[in-house]
């Protein structure tokens, strides 16, 4: 009795620590996440073919959006914030919070018409094929900075082990 019971726990403390191994190890989604993080370095990754022009038009297409956007999100920024005050206000004016909500979608609106612009201006760049690829990738380039910040911190991250 006592020799099963030995066993069946011998049992469980080796599948619980080759479980245990199995979650410690980076497997395919670490791989994928650094895929993502080239991909977010990179504008023109996954995209065959491009030539030192296409991809020197695009780069300049990309600075010259960042350019336009930088303003429009540090003013989001700031209303945001604004209407976070208002919001937690003893007092909350909703004439006041109404206003902040619309001014904060009317700049989300610009900044999006801004991306659907700088996107058709790199597809006007591509050829049909290009077009393809570009078509059905993400826009991580586009992205805000979060995806940019946690690739950094995960290659560094790396870079420490």
């Amino acid at each position: 009795m006592k020799t099963k019971n030995f066993f069946r726990l011998l049992i469980v403390a080796v599948l619980l620590m080759s479980v245990s191994a199995a979650y410690s190890q980076p497997g395919k989604n670490f791989e994928n996440r650094q895929m993502n993080c080239n991909q977010v370095n990179s504008n023109c990754k996954g995209i065959p073919n491009l030539t030192d022009e296409q991809m020197q038009k695009i780069e300049a297409l990309r600075i010259e959006f960042l350019n336009e956007t930088n303003s429009l999100k540090s003013d989001l920024k700031i209303k945001e914030a604004e209407l976070h005050k208002l919001q937690i206000a003893d007092n909350p004016d909703m004439t006041a919070i109404s206003k902040k909500i619309d001014e904060i979608g009317s700049l989300r609106t610009q900044i999006q018409k801004k991306k659907a612009e700088n996107h058709q201006k790199v597809r006007a760049l591509l050829t049909k094929e290009q077009r393809v690829y570009f078509d059905n990738k993400p826009m991580r380039y586009m992205k805000n900075n979060k995806m940019h910040q946690k690739c950094n911190r995960m290659q560094n991250n790396m870079n420490m082990q």
